[in-house]
């Protein structure tokens, strides 16, 4: 389950990581560009990291740097001697989804899905980087003041644009997307680009490769 390969901003380290079917445990894996050297996290039901720096990452997980935990975000540390963890956003749900920084802002958007969640029970949140990590984790849901929208959980942000998969289809579809520190605004989906499953990287500028079954597109947000 799950599966991301994810660089940090100078592109001297490197995440990926699985989540087995069977246990829902699994790992985060960063490899040193240069070195070689692996970094192992065990990491329950980790499904997407996003880099905060060279160092610093958010994992949306079960747990990070135990076998067992909770859902949440978590942050990893590996700027020192030996990784360190803390768990910065709480009652996120029943499942992980998406996480991505926000390009230009010191802020990130989180995908969960919940049961109690409204809808279909898929949420976005949004946090800034300076409300985490103060100790106590955030509460995602239950706190009123975090925003968030009704959108698929598990997506890309391309610009000004929340692109998910329509599994259904095999299309991309796209949202525009609108956040600031007080809201998450999604519009209504339209088709993005219809290609067989497939996934989606996004790149500066509004930039992503498309990936699908004969190759990759570079695609651009007009």
């Amino acid at each position: 389950m799950g599966g991301y390969v994810e660089p940090n901003p100078s592109g001297t380290k490197v995440a990926f990581g699985y989540t087995r079917q069977s246990d829902f445990g699994g790992e985060v894996l960063v490899l040193d560009v240069e070195g070689r050297a692996v970094t192992r996290v065990e990491s329950m039901g980790n499904y997407d990291v996003a880099w905060v720096d060279d160092t610093r990452l958010l994992v949306n997980a079960l747990s990070a740097g135990t076998p067992s935990g909770s859902q949440g975000l978590y942050a990893v540390d590996l700027g020192g001697a030996q990784p360190t963890f803390a768990k910065v956003v709480s009652d996120l749900g029943d499942a992980s989804g998406a996480v991505n920084m926000l390009e230009g802002e010191s802020a990130l958007l989180v995908g969960a899905y919940g049961a109690a969640f409204p809808g279909d029970g898929n949420l976005v949140f949004r946090f800034d980087l300076g409300l985490l990590g103060g100790g106590t984790p955030v509460a995602a849901f239950a706190n009123g003041n975090v925003p968030r929208a009704s959108a698929p959980s598990d997506f890309e942000v391309l610009g000004d644009r929340l692109v998910a998969l329509d599994w259904n289809t095999g299309e991309f579809v796209g949202r525009e997307l609108t956040t600031s520190a007080s809201a998450v605004d999604v519009g209504a989906p339209s088709a993005f680009a219809k290609v067989p499953v497939g996934d989606v990287a996004p790149l500066p500028g509004g930039r992503g490769l498309l990936f699908h079954a004969g190759g990759a597109l570079l695609i651009k947000r007009k």
